[in-house]
């Protein structure tokens, strides 16, 4: 299981701070996917109040994380990490044109290093957005 493979820590404030991340990361990626849902569609078919929802969200999100990278940066590797390092690439797949890492150097640093990690290298999508 995740505790096994040192994905979630066993001490208890550890693993609630692990399990906070994640689902910051989860609910991060579910916003995304919504955002780039409503930005999909045509023109006239796009409510602008939503994008406008989902931009407000995702720039809280990116302040929330590049006031938390240095902790990021501290902390080892788990599941809380993995999520909040998988919402961020998917962000840079489906959304270039937000350029996130732009006032957010911390973070940018944080998910350069991340990204650079074997593991998660070789997890990366082949095809082109």
């Amino acid at each position: 299981g995740l505790a096994g493979a040192g994905l979630l820590p066993a001490d208890p404030a550890a693993r609630l701070l692990a399990e906070r991340r994640q689902a910051l990361g989860d609910g991060f990626l579910d916003a995304l996917l919504l955002y780039r849902q409503e930005r999909n569609k045509p023109a006239g078919k796009q409510t602008q109040a939503w994008l406008d929802a989902f931009a407000l969200k995702t720039r809280a999100v990116l302040a929330v994380l590049e006031a938390e990278a240095p902790a990021l940066r501290a902390s080892r590797f788990d599941l809380g990490l993995i999520a909040i390092g998988c919402a961020l690439s998917y962000l840079d797949y489906r959304f270039p044109d937000l350029a996130w890492r732009d006032g957010h150097p911390a973070l940018a640093a944080w998910h350069q290093d991340f990204s650079a990690r074997p593991s998660v290298a070789r997890s990366q999508p082949d095809e082109t957005p």
